[in-house]
């Protein structure tokens, strides 16, 4: 018997009732109310219907009369968005409002203040991509502020005291609607902040200590911007102080003892002459006593060591060229890092019942192993945010989501509160925070390759430091981002995908074509809305699911514009296919098209393909440091294992389901044929999660207490190896300076943890004209950026003007001859 349809309500009206992505017609028990200001007061779900399937969350109103109805494409979809908008979920912006806000950021990023500019006065580029302020507002003391000059009165000041119930309630309410509110509080009204956090925890990383006395159920983890200058001269950064002027010098004997006992080498370690002679030689009796005495540092920390000829000089080279200059921000050392990151573990094992609310703003050390010890530790936290830190990545979504599920499946057994909302900014790469002058002398090797000095590259790519493959970029952002829809939707999470939360401030910072996220969310929206409201309109369902293909194909392949229907025949086309690393079965417009043509079996989606190039990303020294909190984690760790997988909402099972997850074939049992003969039937085709691509697997890892009850053995290995780490840098950059030969070499992109730290070379295309192949000569690059690579705002922006000039074309407004590169 066919549904009957229901009754479409104007999308005006449903903006009041969705506040976020908790189902506005759910039959999920809650003891929640919506607070026009405030917003969700409390949504913790009873234990009982944690895993119940989501209601509908809003009808929708027809994208137009069925009898009008004919062919959707390229320009009919573009024409839809900007009459009717994005679905209310994504933004409240027009099309027009959301590329002026790209337009705007683009400008902004083409800021780069000259290096002098940089390196004496610490001025800023124009676009960094923040999220939370760097102005401290969390930690300062009251002072001057935008509020009205009539004093507090006392009723406010006894409602948002922090030490009163009524005050601790606020600031749990306050703190549990994400970081920005906090902030925005402490900057509006701040004699009532220095009231409210009063009831708060708050943790200062670069103090390792609290910002007054913690109280109260939110715990904040605060990493305060402070100079270089600042820290040198603070009262409260006098023990830290002492702890790095005290790696300072550690680095210094480590130094003057290898260099004592080993010697220099004839010639640097990093030539090819020396590396052969030391694989020819081996290890010499020095070099295996300074391997096995003292802080027994690694061999490559030796060869840096030997490769400085003369270290007479070593305190006023490490002065020049290795201390980071007043004017610049801190540089915590990693010493400094561990002590303080087992300082922040310990308050929050002791504080553990008692947190409800808990926010960690860029904390060095920190990765996704990390927090899931601490979140398993933590047994009543309901709302947890994180804010730019070094070592979690837009990747790491989806592992958070699956752990959110697996601690809530545990609670829910014992009765306690649920994780109800999460808040994620992820680390943003703004890019070099200075330009380079175009008119650098190139070295040797860069003017043999015919390289230019415009090829050199400071902009961002916003979720990557350096450029990567725009194919597995593109398709991977998107599988990761319908993921994390259907599992967060299904779970009723919060926050997470809000319009006006962290996540998606992120996801508008991105330098992706302007406006492709919001469209292929507007699309999978649509989407959802019409399954879950049970409608049978198969043309509009058909033209949501064919603007999110459009959108993660634009700029990838030209879309269809010579069928009667692009609609119906690009989704009809699209295909499910298996992926061997996830184990999820998913469209095929999220594996990238090389690999589906050139191999028959199942292939790794583009989702698992790009988490994995976040994993290994080496720059600013994140394997040293994902490595060092490794060395506490990983005694029973599984990294190639599976996490408990969070649910995919019931209505987007078409577009992302998981299947039974095997690593092995089964084999078929041998059968007995009538003659008596016995036989094995052949392998049929199964689906086998073969190839798990990252380790990204969060079981098996050690508990908090556990990780805080370290043997001294363990401690002390941390210790010298964060040792050899900062040592390894201070060397690296001392050559980089003292060795010219060393400075020539293309792969030197400056040193890792440095403020010169390069992003490489930005792929370029050969020009016109200016070849030298004919003369035998390497052939020119003349600035045309490549456009296989992954975006800056840039070069997002001059794609998608290209892209609309041949949509022009197409479309017969303009003539061929338009066309970039025609001539």
């Amino acid at each position: 018997m066919a549904k009957s349809k229901s009754k479409a309500r104007s999308w005006n009206k449903n903006k009041q009732n969705i506040p976020g992505n908790i189902p506005a017609d759910s039959t999920i028990e809650t003891n929640s109310g919506w607070n026009i200001n405030a917003g969700w007061t409390r949504a913790t779900p009873s234990n009982n219907n944690y895993l119940r399937a989501s209601q509908p969350l809003m009808k929708v109103t027809p994208i137009c009369k069925p009898e009008h109805r004919g062919r959707y494409g390229p320009k009919e979809s573009r024409e839809r968005l900007e009459s009717q908008g994005y679905h209310p979920l994504v933004t409240s912006m027009s099309k027009e409002e959301v590329e002026a806000s790209y337009e705007e950021k683009r400008k902004k990023s083409l800021y780069k203040p000259d290096y002098s500019d940089y390196y004496n006065k610490g001025k800023e580029q124009g676009f960094q991509g923040r999220y939370t302020s760097d102005m401290n507002l969390l930690i300062k003391t009251t002072g001057s502020s935008i509020e009205n000059k009539h004093d507090t009165s006392e009723l406010t000041k006894e409602v948002f005291n922090g030490t009163h119930p009524q005050g601790l309630l606020i600031a749990q309410q306050l703190a549990s609607l994400g970081i920005k509110h906090l902030e925005k509080l402490a900057l509006a009204r701040p004699h009532e902040w220095d009231a409210l956090s009063k009831g708060m925890a708050i943790w200062d990383f670069t103090t390792n200590k609290f910002h007054g006395e913690p109280s109260g159920h939110v715990f904040l983890c605060l990493f305060p911007k402070i100079s270089q200058r600042g820290f040198s001269e603070s009262p409260a950064h006098e023990e830290n102080r002492e702890e790095e002027k005290r790696t300072r010098k550690d680095i210094i004997n480590l130094v003057n003892s290898i260099h004592s006992e080993c010697g220099p080498t004839e010639r640097p370690a990093w030539h090819a002459e020396e590396r052969l002679k030391m694989q020819i030689e081996g290890m010499s009796p020095e070099v295996w006593r300074c391997r096995n005495s003292g802080t027994k540092p690694p061999q490559v920390v030796i060869n840096m060591t030997r490769s400085i000829p003369d270290i007479r000089k070593l305190e006023d080279m490490m002065q020049d060229y290795v201390d980071q200059p007043e004017n610049l921000d801190y540089h915590m050392s990693k010493p400094v890092a561990l002590k303080n990151m087992f300082g922040l573990l310990t308050n929050i094992f002791n504080r553990r019942t008692n947190i409800r609310v808990l926010h960690f703003q860029k904390t060095p050390l920190l990765d996704r192993r990390l927090l899931a010890c601490i979140l398993r530790a933590c047994p009543h936290v309901t709302t947890i945010g994180i804010y730019q830190c070094p070592l979690i990545h837009f990747g790491d979504i989806v592992c958070l989501l699956d752990l959110i599920h697996e601690v809530n499946l545990k609670r829910s057994s014992q009765g306690l509160p649920l994780v109800e909302a999460l808040d994620f900014y992820p680390l943003y790469q703004a890019g070099m925070p200075f330009k380079i002058p175009t008119a650098d002398n190139l070295t040797k090797v860069e003017k043999q390759c015919g390289m230019e000095p415009a090829a050199r590259e400071t902009h961002g790519y916003g979720i990557t430091w350096t450029h990567m493959g725009l194919e597995v970029v593109q398709r991977g952002v998107f599988a990761i981002l319908l993921k994390t829809v259907l599992k967060a939707r299904k779970m009723g999470i919060r926050l997470l995908m809000d319009k006006d939360a962290a996540f998606m401030k992120y996801l508008s910072d991105i330098p992706m074509l302007p406006g492709i996220i919001f469209q292929f969310l507007d699309g999978l929206y649509r989407y959802l809305d019409l399954k879950e409201t049970g409608s049978e309109d198969h043309a509009a369902m058909r033209r949501a699911k064919y603007d999110m293909i459009l959108a993660v194909r634009t700029g990838l392949q030209p879309p269809n514009y010579n069928s009667l229907d692009p609609s119906y025949d690009d989704t009809r086309k699209v295909t499910s296919i298996f992926c061997r690393s996830c184990g999820y079965k998913m469209l095929d417009i999220f594996f990238c098209p090389r690999q589906i043509q050139n191999r028959p079996d199942p292939q790794d989606c583009a989702g698992c393909t790009f988490q994995g190039l976040l994993d290994h990303q080496s720059d600013h020294q994140k394997q040293h440091d994902i490595s060092l909190m490794g060395l506490f984690l990983e005694e029973d760790w599984d990294p190639k294992g599976f996490n408990v997988d969070a649910p995919v909402h019931d209505y987007g099972q078409e577009l992302l389901s998981l299947q039974p997850r095997k690593t092995t074939h089964d084999i078929p049992q041998m059968v007995l044929l009538p003659n008596g003969d016995f036989d094995r039937p052949s392998l049929q085709e199964q689906l086998i999660c073969e190839h798990k691509k990252n380790n990204d697997c969060l079981q098996g890892l050690a508990t908090l207490q556990d990780l805080l009850l370290q043997k001294d053995a363990n401690k002390t290995q941390a210790k010298n190896y964060a040792l050899h780490i900062d040592a390894c840098r201070a060397l690296s950059i001392i050559m980089a300076y003292t060795d010219s030969q060393l400075a020539e070499l293309d792969e030197n992109d400056g040193v890792g943890g440095h403020f010169c730290e390069g992003q490489g070379w930005r792929p370029l295309v050969k020009g016109f004209g200016d070849s030298k192949e004919s003369q035998g000569g390497p052939p020119l690059l003349k600035g045309f950026r490549d456009s296989k690579e992954s975006h800056t705002f840039e070069s997002a922006t001059k794609a998608a003007q290209n892209l609309k000039v041949r949509a022009d074309i197409a479309e017969g407004r303009r003539p061929e001859q338009d066309a970039a590169g025609f001539w």
